[in-house]
């Protein structure tokens, strides 16, 4: 049997099951992060909130296998996205859908005019090199700052 690949916008049915498959992917090695599906549920329904907002879904046989969730935003060099998530299930991982997911969000993007993808992630981690992998580099006069209160 033949696998059937699709890629599509999100849609707000599809929040619970993200967040399932976020939660499956980074509660792993090595992540290990101790989120709660309703959380995550809760900043994704936020995130689709915003009027900028723009995710989409992988599919493999009508199984979701992979998210990417973000939003557009103005430049002085032309529209942004911001990716904000990306994952691929673990049990998908290392077998091109990652490449293949990004690369039809490439195409989707400039369909909109949107040229260029920014995202941060942890250091010496696996994400780091399939950005890098994926034709991504490091911004060398950026610093990422952060503040709680």
């Amino acid at each position: 049997m033949e696998e059937t690949m699709n890629i599509r916008k999100s849609t707000n049915k599809d929040t619970t099951i993200a967040a399932e498959l976020y939660v499956k992917t980074f509660s792993q090695e090595p992540w290990n992060e101790k989120n709660k599906v309703e959380d995550i549920v809760a900043h994704f329904q936020r995130l689709t909130q915003m009027n900028t907002e723009k995710s989409f879904i992988l599919e493999k046989d009508q199984m979701m296998i992979g998210i990417a969730l973000g939003f557009t935003r103005s430049w002085y060099k032309g529209n942004q996205y911001h990716l904000d998530t990306f994952c691929i299930d673990p049990a998908f991982q290392g077998r091109g859908y990652g490449k293949l997911f990004m690369n039809k969000i490439k195409n989707e993007l400039v369909a909109d005019e949107v040229h260029t993808i920014i995202l941060d992630t942890d250091r010496d981690m696996p994400a780091e090199k399939f950005y890098q992998s994926t034709g991504f580099t490091k911004l060398a006069d950026s610093v990422l700052y952060a503040i709680d209160f």
